[in-house]
């Protein structure tokens, strides 16, 4: 009876195929098209446009931590075995790896995988780099994948290829999915007619008839519809690939591709992707219990996935060990061990959807070939962004945030914002982006988009623009000019403006770099003055700001409106010396076979002095060691790096702005609606820069230094007196162009020859001249000009006025209280009551005087 039943099932399963291959016969005629495209592993789904990071490139001599070259590796789905011998393996002796890389593409092309090796030395630098056994200067690695072009493409993804695969993984897959997939030419009639049995003796659909080439057919070309037209079509498909490619090809595509249900909103695909979210492991270092776990759930995945269902989990798991024992795959132990393994429940990933970095390679894809070609698909997009730059500056704005809200608890519930941008200042290539705080929250991009005012980060545009050459010209400042910290007032086009320094004290008299490095307003703003607001929105816009920039006095304080990225491009300039580049976020576009079809190649253009760039890096440097910047030094960061604080009124915006020779970045924090942050630059923005620059590993001393252009020479000056140091007057190394530097020595011997000029003094209004008097006696006395020999060249109009100031041998500075000096038409008198109470017996007058000409020599009174 067995027998005759077994036979009549026998009979009808030939009937039911013999039916359908009647049905299937027209699809012979359409399996004689052209197969349509199918790439290799990476590129199985050709109309989607996948988004690179830019390769990390390893050259010998750079400083590479053995822990961040073994954090690319995990990150790249490297597996650490004792003796590497397939694709995705690496192994560690000592100082040297051995990495049997993968083939990947770049913007240049395809790279071939190959055996890499790389030996570090004692201070971790690259020693030595191989490729395929011969040494080479530097290598290319894997980029990292950081999303699609079109968001309705994004997936979680980690293309392999096929011997990267465990075996045991392929002898399930095809015992489980496709018994007879090595024999069939793309669809199995035995299979559909047994599975068409099974359903019709159930009554409803239990068991599947497509084969592994169906199942690739309908994932990379058709929709997931259940239609008998859709499944015509996709058994032609099948048909056409499997004439079109081998058997290895076309399992291949199948581990990259097939669906594996979803995390954080996105679909997973491939094996490898599903491993890393499904099991926590690399897909090379997968076990039986794994392997049959992510074949049992390729029938139903979001209903076997382990983090949703671990009862579930295990019972599919089981089915396929007890199929694989059943059929002599794995013996009874093998199977038994599997059995009493635990279901794993990996940690949750994070999503990579949406950032807004994302959004502006998209943005800049679009400008450049338009959305209806960029949609058309079919494209890879190299980008210039760093992931492990991109990592740290997430990073460092979510702690940074964080710090602030625990730091000030008036905080704790406001909706705080943040925006980081980091540019390589000799390419102008975007190395970072972070639009804000949260995308979900917010998808405004604040990098490019938001503007507010900079507050003290302007003030170094300032510096440049008194310390540049302006047409042909010398710079009528130095970095030791002097600069009057007195209350200030001038008008505006709302009425008079008085500027106050963020303490509301006063200093008296500051040389350029003091008031740069100490930001502050008041001689910032005399600056200004005396360079002019045109003069200063000239520079500006030399430094690429393009936003509206209004000529007024205040404008030298930062009150005006601009973006992140166009500070970070001002900045970027002064870094490059002087070289202006366009920040850009795209590499290349290429086709899946790495053709480049577009390729981004930013012009450079020289807008700034070198000499004068030097100069406003050497007071920003001043700024970090001494100035409102030191904090970053306290935070760890020994790197070389210059950098400004800024602040708004009340404390609305705050900001960092900086650069090493190898990167520049520009910190804002702040609300997005009106109200303040309740903390300066200082401490807002810079813990984030510091953040930052540790994440990226470009904190410490051992990175390049800044290299001063041959126009500029460095000289010891005396800085009261704005002289070349000399004996028993002790000075600091100041920088200066070619040519500007003071040629006259300070000292009780100095040279009293006539013909040196002396150092300029700026103040609201115009020049202002020195005269130097020695003094030697210590009771009360007047002081009269001398001889009008002496002082012949100084030839002031009438109304001038000027100050005395007097300066001990310790920098002890006083302003002179008496009446001002009153300059007539040719040589003048000078006459007011000093008072001296000082036990030094050598003191030096300085006489200032408005407008006048230069001071050639000077009055030396009995």
């Amino acid at each position: 009876m067995a027998y005759t039943r077994a036979m009549g099932a026998s009979r009808a399963a030939a009937i039911v195929g013999a039916v359908l291959l009647l049905l299937l016969l027209p699809l012979l005629i359409f399996a004689c098209a052209p197969a349509p495209p199918m790439s290799g592993a990476g590129e199985v789904r050709p109309f989607a446009s996948p988004i690179l990071a830019r390769p990390p490139l390893l050259r010998v001599g750079q400083v590479l931590r053995p822990e961040a070259l073994e954090d690319w590796l995990a990150r790249a789905d490297y597996r650490q075995v004792e003796a590497p011998r397939r694709r995705g393996e690496w192994a560690r002796e000592g100082r040297r790896y051995t990495v049997i890389g993968r083939a990947f593409l770049h913007a240049d092309g395809r790279e071939p995988g190959a055996e890499l090796r790389v030996t570090l030395d004692a201070r971790a630098r690259v020693r030595a780099l191989e490729r395929a056994g011969s040494p080479v200067a530097a290598l290319r690695l894997e980029p990292e994948r950081l999303g699609w072009l079109d968001p309705r493409h994004a997936r979680w993804q980690r293309p392999v290829e096929l011997d990267e695969v465990p075996p045991i993984l392929l002898d399930a897959l095809i015992e489980i999915e496709d018994r007879r997939f090595r024999r069939h030419a793309g669809i199995d009639p035995l299979r559909i007619a047994g599975a068409a049995l099974a359903n019709w003796r159930a009554g409803r659909v239990v068991q599947g008839g497509s084969t592994i080439t169906q199942q690739l057919a309908k994932n990379l070309y058709l929709t997931p519809e259940r239609t008998l037209s859709r499944k015509l079509r996709e058994a032609s498909l099948a048909l056409r690939l499997e004439r079109a490619h081998s058997k290895d090809a076309l399992l291949e595509a199948y581990v990259n591709e097939i669906y594996m249900g979803h995390a954080d909103g996105l679909p997973i695909h491939g094996l490898a992707a599903a491993a890393r979210h499904h099991v926590g492991r690399l897909l090379g270092s997968l076990e039986l219990a794994d392997a049959a776990l992510l074949v049992g759930m390729i029938r139903a995945p979001n209903r076997y996935a382990p983090g949703r269902d671990p009862g579930a989990a295990r019972t599919r798991r089981d089915d396929v060990l007890d199929v694989l024992e059943a059929r002599g795959v794995i013996d009874a132990a093998a199977a038994n061990a599997a059995r009493a393994a635990a279901v794993p429940v990996p940690a949750r990933q994070v999503a990579t959807r949406g950032r807004h970095y994302l959004d502006a390679v998209r943005a800049a894809v679009h400008e450049r070939i338009g959305k209806r070609r960029a949609a058309a698909g079919g494209l890879v997009v190299h980008t210039t962004i760093d992931a492990r730059l991109q990592r740290a500056a997430e990073r460092a704005v979510h702690d940074g945030l964080e710090a602030l809200r625990r730091d000030r608890p008036v905080l704790a519930d406001v909706p705080l914002e943040a925006a980081l941008v980091a540019l390589d200042p000799g390419t102008g290539e975007v190395l970072a982006h972070v639009g804000g705080a949260d995308y979900l929250r917010s998808q405004f991009d604040r990098v490019r988009l938001a503007r507010r005012q900079p507050g003290s980060a302007f003030k170094p545009v300032v510096a440049l623009a008194a310390l540049a050459p302006e047409g042909g010209a010398p710079p009528r400042f130095t970095l030791v000019s002097r600069l009057d910290d007195e209350p200030f007032e001038t008008e505006s086009l709302e009425g008079p403006w008085v500027p106050r320094n963020h303490d509301k004290a006063f200093r008296g008299e500051v040389s350029v770099r003091e008031a740069i490095e100490q930001s502050l307003n008041v001689p910032v703003a005399r600056l200004g003055s005396a360079v002019g607001a045109r003069r200063i929105v000239e520079v500006a816009r030399r430094l690429g700001i393009e936003s509206p920039l209004p000529a007024v006095p205040s404008l030298a304080l930062g009150v005006a409106d601009l973006t992140p990225l166009e500070l970070a491009r001002a900045y970027a300039t002064l870094a490059a010396g002087g070289i202006r580049t366009e920040p850009h976020w795209l590499h290349a576009l290429t086709d899946h076979e790495g053709t480049a079809l577009e390729r981004v190649e930013p012009e450079r253009q020289a807008v700034v002095d070198p000499a004068a760039a030097w100069l406003v890096t050497s007071a920003l440097r001043g700024a970090v060691d001494r100035g409102t910047a030191r904090r970053l030094r306290q935070l760890g960061v020994q790197a070389p790096v210059a950098a400004k604080t800024g602040s708004t009124n009340g404390y609305r915006d705050g900001w960092l702005v900086g650069y090493t020779p190898e990167v520049v970045a520009a910190v804002w924090v702040g609300r997005d609606r009106d109200g303040g942050i309740h903390a300066p630059g200082a401490v807002a923005a810079l813990p984030i820069f510091a953040g930052f620059l540790r994440g990226a590993g470009l904190a410490g001393r051992e990175g390049p230094e800044f290299e001063p252009p041959e126009s500029v020479s460095e000289v010891a000056v005396h800085g009261p007196s704005g002289l070349l140091a000399g004996w028993r007057c002790e000075g600091s190394p100041e920088w200066f162009i070619q040519g500007t530097a003071p040629r006259e020595r300070c000292g009780p011997f100095r040279s009293r020859r006539r013909g040196r000029s002396l150092p300029d003094v700026a103040a609201g209004g115009g020049w202002r001249d020195t005269c130097y008097v020695r003094l030697e006696r210590l009771e009360s006395l007047h002081v009269h000009s001398k001889a009008a020999s002496y002082v012949h060249s100084v030839r002031g109009r009438a109304g001038q006025t000027g100050r005395v100031w007097l300066s001990a041998p310790l920098d002890e500075r006083r302003h002179v209280a008496g009446p001002a000096v009153r300059v007539e038409d040719g040589p003048f008198r000078a006459e007011l009551q000093i008072e001296l109470d000082t036990p030094a017996r050598t003191l030096t007058a300085v006489l200032e005087l408005d407008g006048g000409k230069r001071c050639r020599d000077r009055d030396r009174v009995r």
